[in-house]
């Protein structure tokens, strides 16, 4: 799956992503704004995320996407995951590199990849959670029509769930 937008383009996530995801992983502004990514800080996790992310793609089960800005430039990733084609869900998660933050980079990228998952896959309701200090993250689901729905986990990860309706 690939599409672009503006002047980013959105692909496949691939091994020579690996050195990005890593030192975005280590960053601590990222790393403490996102519960995911700190988990591939090392090449050896990075690499075995991106084939599993791979595998899923195949079976349409999970899409891992990189945004590249202009030159290539590795600008972050959105994720479609935990794909239910019995109930018709799925989960969406993304994150940027902080030199895009505050770009409007992120909500564009959803705006674009929501056809795909409703209409393309046929998915009638996507999820997605924020930890609850993330206030730019909550603005980035809201402004593409996320409605918030709960809060659960426990300090120092506490989250708010957001839905939206096909």
């Amino acid at each position: 799956m690939e599409f672009s937008f503006d002047k980013y383009f959105v692909r496949q996530m691939e091994i020579k992503d690996l050195k990005n995801i890593v030192s975005n992983a280590k960053n601590p502004e990222i790393a403490n704004n996102n519960t995911v990514v700190k988990k591939y800080n090392t090449l050896s996790k990075a690499k075995k995320y991106i084939q599993k992310m791979q595998e899923k793609e195949e079976n349409k089960e999970g899409y891992e996407l990189v945004i590249e800005g202009t030159g290539s430039a590795f600008g972050g990733v959105l994720s479609l995951h935990h794909i239910d084609y019995t109930k018709g869900t799925g989960y969406i998660g993304y994150w940027l590199t902080r030199d895009n933050w505050g770009k409007g980079i992120i909500s564009r990228a959803i705006i674009h990849l929501l056809p795909f998952a409703f209409n393309y896959l046929g998915l009638k309701k996507l999820y997605a959670k924020t930890l609850v200090t993330n206030l730019r993250s909550q603005k980035v689901l809201e402004r593409v029509g996320f409605k918030a729905v709960g809060k659960g986990g426990k300090s120092p990860e506490e989250y708010y769930f957001y839905e939206l309706n096909r």
